[in-house]
């Protein structure tokens, strides 16, 4: 099973576009604390795409804290000089607000999740138990099914014109 649950903050303003497809994609990264204190931040790459997307740029901000749900992705692209570049990123089926500002905005979002609700549950993830087959396990759902994707969609990334400057 390929699962990712992070909890961090935006590291910028998120910014949609628009692939030739006609698809929303947002490119945007978050800064992960481990809890050892004065450890460095992790920095993921992450993708979104329509609706997650249009909810990263509407309604959250660089500095924002949010959740997000989703797989991790490795894919390749060639750039204008030629050169094959390697990406590993998180693909966001989920993304939640936790920022005091946007809890309003979790209405909004087409991935309802009770705040306080998520945030009980990735609390209360013990990993060592996780992978027991005697454990109960804990299910995260959509109201909105993500089950349609487009199976396209590692293809359509490779079409796109280099859209990791904002990373360089």
């Amino acid at each position: 099973m390929n699962k990712v649950i992070l909890i961090g903050n935006l590291v910028r303003d998120p910014e949609a576009r628009q692939i030739p497809s006609g698809r929303l994609v947002t490119n945007f990264t978050v800064a992960v604390n481990d809890n050892i204190p004065n450890a460095n931040a992790n920095f993921i790459r992450c993708v979104a795409w329509n609706n997650q997307a249009n909810f990263l740029t509407t309604y959250l901000k660089k500095g924002d804290a949010i959740a997000i749900e989703g797989r991790i992705v490795s894919r390749s692209y060639v750039d204008n000089n030629g050169k094959t570049n390697y990406v590993t990123e998180v693909y966001a089926d989920q993304v939640q607000s936790l920022s005091r500002r946007n809890q309003n905005a979790n209405d909004h979002n087409n991935d309802k999740v009770n705040v306080d609700t998520m945030m009980g549950a990735y609390a209360s993830i013990n990993t060592d138990a996780a992978f027991s087959s005697n454990q109960p396990q804990t299910n995260f759902q959509s109201t909105t099914s993500n089950s349609n994707k487009n199976d396209d969609e590692e293809d359509e990334i490779t079409s796109w014109i280099n859209l990791d400057d904002d990373l360089e």
